[in-house]
């Protein structure tokens, strides 16, 4: 190895100051911070391509038949009936938004609304479909 000419640098250590103390490595980080100009950049492309779906508008006979499962579920409300709501849920970013699919025990329908145990309110005008034992035979 005495051929490299950079041999004898190669097996010193690397130089100490006692002007100028080491820099503390969080105070190095921060030098560049500058080059973090665009971080938030890529939230918004993640944000500009997530995928919504626009609110599907039913047939008169699927308005029928969900009429149809709403009065029967009030008529039995009192059972506690386990049931799945399918209802849209509008995105808080942009248009559009997503079908969401939830199991539960329905506890009351007031005011436009219906009311799951465990405090998930539901607007009667967002759901699409309600299934469960409950509706059996209705088709």
């Amino acid at each position: 190895m005495e051929g490299n000419r950079y041999w004898d640098m190669m097996r010193h250590g690397r130089p100490l100051s006692v002007r100028h103390p080491r820099m503390p490595q969080g105070n190095r980080a921060a030098q560049f911070a500058a080059y973090a100009a665009l971080s938030g950049f890529g939230d918004v492309i993640d944000e500009a391509g997530r995928m919504t779906l626009q609110r599907i508008e039913m047939s008169e006979s699927q308005e029928e038949m969900l009429d149809e499962r709403l009065n029967l579920l009030y008529d039995r409300l009192r059972e506690l009936p386990e049931i799945k709501v399918q209802f849209f849920v509008k995105d808080a970013k942009k248009e559009g938004g997503k079908v969401v699919t939830l199991w539960g025990r329905a506890q009351k329908i007031q005011e436009e609304k219906l009311f799951l145990i465990g405090e998930k309110t539901i607007p009667i005008k967002d759901i699409t479909n309600l299934a469960g034992a409950i509706f059996e035979g209705l088709e």
